[in-house]
């Protein structure tokens, strides 16, 4: 194998809890990669999907979604 092609995987362990699901991964190398992710629903970064950020506009709605409160902003 050369050091341009990535090693084979040879198995995958993945494990879910409340608090974010975890995966680990053997190569054909012997080497382990392992990575979490957050639970469904939720974000990677906080900040994201929050009720109270908003990037366009002061309104605490989703971006580029209408309500009534931001009526008059071109953004949304």
């Amino acid at each position: 194998m050369t050091h341009d092609q990535e090693p084979e995987v040879v198995a995958v362990w993945h494990t879910a809890s409340a608090v974010g699901r975890h995966f680990e991964a053997l190569l054909a190398d012997g080497t382990v990669h392992a990575w979490t992710e957050p639970p469904f629903g939720e974000t990677y970064y906080p900040g994201e999907e929050d009720p109270d950020y908003n990037p366009i506009c002061d309104c605490p709605a989703v971006p580029r979604r209408f309500c009534m409160s931001c009526a008059a902003c071109a953004a949304c």
